[in-house]
């Protein structure tokens, strides 16, 4: 049986937008390596968004994560992807020379491959260190999008720069885990939320 995996990258070799893909009802998934299927991670990807009620074609390239144990697509034109502490983290393009962007709060999206750890255990440990740094009694609700696993979520206040943190801790499909950061401003949660998304739409792991 072919899966919707398969497909997406289907319908991007044929040049039908992924967004197909990611528009379909969501069932449970993990990110489960398929042996018989052929792996095949392009260079690039043509896929469609939708922000704010506006379409628009996004190209995204491959970026493989450290020590190549999985494949995300980034955009090259907005985003840059850099190994810190030994965690790939993805920042949006910024100008050192302009003032304004100085001043602009975190916009990250960190990606840490957590190896034979799967996201039961790891559950425990990151919902203790979410409540002590909020000071919040936040438990880890169950998610199926992207992928299986748990997510928390945290907005910090109602002003434009007031901070949004969400932690997701996915299943590699193995016995690991991604444990996944996103950090935005209120202002920009929309627009690098939709982007980041995206890209986690196409978190795939390497053999």
């Amino acid at each position: 049986m072919l899966t919707k995996r398969f497909w997406g990258w289907l319908f991007v070799i044929l040049g039908i937008p992924l967004a197909t893909l990611i528009l379909w009802p969501s069932d449970t998934k993990d990110l489960t390596i398929d042996k018989d299927k052929p792996r095949y991670n392009p260079e690039e990807i043509e896929v469609s968004l939708l922000i704010e009620g506006t379409e628009e074609k996004v190209l995204l390239k491959r970026h493989e994560g450290i020590e190549r144990s999985f494949v995300i697509y980034i955009d090259p034109s907005r985003y840059t992807a850099t190994v810190q502490d030994g965690v790939d983290v993805i920042k949006p393009i910024q100008n050192d020379k302009d003032e304004m962007s100085q001043r602009i709060p975190e916009v990250s999206l960190r990606v840490e491959h957590v190896t034979h750890r799967s996201p039961d255990e790891l559950k425990k440990e990151v919902t203790a260190t979410w409540q002590d740094e909020f000071k919040v009694s936040d438990i880890a609700e169950p998610i199926t999008t992207p992928f299986n696993g748990f997510r928390l979520h945290h907005v910090a206040g109602q002003d434009w720069n007031s901070e949004v943190k969400t932690v997701m801790i996915l299943s590699d499909g193995a016995n690991g885990s991604f444990l996944v950061t996103e950090t935005l401003f209120l202002e920009a949660s929309e627009g690098h939320g939709a982007r980041f998304d995206l890209m986690l739409q196409t978190l795939e792991v390497l053999e």
